[in-house]
């Protein structure tokens, strides 16, 4: 599988989940241009369905990679600090140290401006069940 057919089928997976109205983030600052062109950060707004945002990475991973991670976060409010905590632990997971399950991350803040937890455990995505 290449690059761009790998993006196609993440999109189109967390379509198939989250709806088709999304948002893709770049950032212009920090180590978001290491990650490459093809990084992005989608924000998918609350539906009927689901009362959260949804931030995800798309390309955290390589399409190559054994183990493919990408990540998501759910907020109750559109958060911008989220684009930004989401392309930091990506570089971090690029370039640092590969994260896994049961990894915990260190957001060196909280979570959310204002938050007073500042770490976060990669898991499954038990909130949307085994289909994402």
């Amino acid at each position: 599988m290449d690059k761009d057919l790998y993006q196609q089928k993440l999109l189109a997976h967390y379509i198939s989940n989250w709806g088709q109205y999304y948002k893709a983030f770049t950032w212009k600052k920090g180590p978001y241009r290491n990650l490459g062109d093809h990084f992005r950060i989608l924000e998918f707004p609350p539906t009927t369905e689901r009362n959260m945002w949804a931030y995800a990475t798309l390309g955290m991973s390589c399409y190559d990679d054994e183990f493919a991670l990408e990540l998501h976060i759910f907020s109750d409010e559109q958060d911008q600090t989220l684009v930004e905590s989401l392309i930091v632990v990506a570089h971090f997971h690029r370039f640092r140290s590969r994260l896994g399950h049961w990894h915990t991350i260190n957001w060196g803040r909280g979570w959310r401006l204002g938050a007073s937890c500042s770490y976060g455990l990669i898991s499954l995505p038990y909130l949307d069940g085994p289909e994402l």
